[in-house]
C-alpha cells in the first residue's frame, strides 16, 4: 500500500502508564491533552489520516462557552499512529507523543488481533538523533 510506504514500525515506542490500550487513548499529564482513538475501517485508513490530518486532542475546556466542558484542538502534524485491529481504533500522535506504545501488539499479520505502532520514516530518523519526543 502506497500510504503505508511512508511509515515504519515504531520500534522506539515504549509502554507508558499514559497510554491506555483498553480504551485507546494517550494522555499527556503536563498539558492535560488526551489523544483519543477514532474508529476507522483499516490500517491504511489510519495511516492516511495521519498523513492528511493533524493529531487532535481533547482537554477540559477553560471557557464557559463549551457546554459540555470539552475542548477539541489540534496538536500539530501527526508523526506516529497506533491501530487496534480488534476494535478498529486509530490513535494519531504528534511529535512529542510519538514514543507512546499501545499493546498488546498483534502477533500475526495473517489474522491481526492487537495493536500495531507506526512512525513516519523521517520522524524515526530524527528520533534516533534525539529530536523527537
Amino acid at each position: 500500500n502506497d500510504v503505508m510506504a511512508a511509515f515504519i514500525p515504531n520500534e522506539r515506542a515504549t509502554y507508558s502508564r499514559f497510554a491506555d490500550s483498553v480504551d485507546g487513548f494517550a494522555y499527556d499529564p503536563l498539558s492535560g491533552k488526551c489523544y483519543v482513538g477514532e474508529v476507522v475501517d483499516t490500517l491504511s485508513e489510519c495511516a492516511e489520516r495521519c498523513l492528511e490530518e493533524p493529531a487532535s486532542y481533547l482537554s477540559r475546556s477553560e471557557t464557559e462557552e463549551d457546554a459540555d466542558g470539552i475542548y477539541k484542538g489540534e496538536a500539530g502534524p501527526c508523526v506516529a499512529f497506533a491501530f487496534d485491529h480488534r476494535n478498529r481504533r486509530c490513535v494519531r500522535l504528534p511529535e512529542d507523543r510519538a514514543t507512546q506504545r499501545f499493546g498488546p501488539v498483534t502477533t500475526s499479520l495473517a489474522a491481526p488481533d492487537g495493536w500495531q505502532n507506526f512512525i513516519l520514516k523521517y520522524a524515526a530518523t530524527a528520533s534516533s538523533r534525539g529530536r523527537v519526543g
